[in-house]
């Protein structure tokens, strides 16, 4: 049986014709990367999920940097800022202003989305929105199910991503 061997100066060849034919890719790939170090740089030097007003805490930095990366992206687009201040010196259709101004929308949408994802996804901000530090959301659970068996479900080492989560028995 013959093993398939695989080109990869034609796959590399394909992937600059993408990267050159499109500048949009490049700052897409930029921004991921950006976000991604963004988040890595609020979890380990940053955020400290308190004890008291943890909700407030958590949520600000679920929301809180969608919004500036939002705002951010408005700013720096530099294409945006062309298109509203050359619509007051020509005549410009309503159609056309609109089309624009929603196209740049919606791109200026996409580092708030991955933010969004990234949080959701590693965890740490919706727990600590929702249960707290993990010892208090532990007592609360047992001072809540008196009675009730408490199991702690803990990840291997090696997946330290999340916090243990307690299932509750009856």
């Amino acid at each position: 049986m013959a093993v398939p061997t695989f080109k990869f100066t034609l796959i590399i060849e394909k992937l600059k014709k993408v990267f050159q034919n499109s500048k949009r890719t490049l700052k897409n790939l930029v921004v991921l990367i950006l976000v991604l170090a963004l988040e890595q740089i609020f979890e380990k030097g940053v955020f400290k999920c308190p004890s008291k007003s943890y909700s407030m805490y958590g949520n600000l930095f679920i929301i809180g940097p969608a919004i500036c990366l939002f705002n951010l992206t408005i700013l720096l687009n530099g294409s945006l800022w062309d298109v509203v201040t050359g619509c007051w010196q020509t005549s410009v259709s309503r159609r056309w202003l609109c089309k624009r101004l929603v196209q740049h929308g919606l791109e200026a949408l996409l580092p708030p989305c991955v933010w969004l994802i990234m949080a959701l996804v590693q965890t740490h901000y919706f727990v600590c929105a929702r249960l707290g530090p993990k010892n208090v959301a532990l007592k609360r659970a047992l001072r809540l199910n008196n009675g009730k068996r408490i199991v702690l479900i803990t990840r291997p080492s090696h997946k330290k991503q999340s916090p243990n989560w307690p299932i509750f028995f009856e």
